[in-house]
């Protein structure tokens, strides 16, 4: 990444592929909301986290726009701030939403298995 419009494409690319694949489990998913009390509590916590990593996806795009018209300097940039500590936050609350819903509750789809493997394999690159 050699400037911040890079790490913003980078961030709007992994949301929106986040958003896809939330799409896609809801889709898949054998139980519904209305199944059992797990259901429930699955698609309240991850809905409204969908929700919020819908938001902070809008707000990155218009940092990126902002961004390519030079609307940030230096000493001028709280948009761009905050639009990154609200990113962080999201990314924050889906670690102990996919320990609670994935892990501890055991609720494991092909895609989640797919994805784990995916993210152990970069977290090993990274770390060698």
């Amino acid at each position: 990444i050699r400037t911040g419009r890079d790490g913003l494409k980078i961030t709007l690319k992994a949301s929106y592929c986040f958003l896809l694949i939330q799409f896609f489990e809801y889709l898949m998913a054998p139980f519904s909301i209305a199944d059992s009390v797990y259901g429930s509590i699955f698609f309240l916590l991850t809905g409204f986290h969908g929700f919020h990593v819908l938001v902070g996806t809008i707000y990155l795009r218009v940092c990126l726009h902002r961004h390519g018209l030079n609307h940030f300097t230096p000493t001028h940039h709280v948009g761009l701030e905050t639009a990154i500590w609200y990113w962080h936050f999201v990314d924050v609350v889906w670690i102990f939403l996919y320990v609670f819903v994935y892990i501890w509750g055991g609720y494991r789809t092909p895609i989640i298995l797919l994805i784990s493997k995916f993210l152990l394999l970069i977290i090993r690159a990274i770390l060698l």
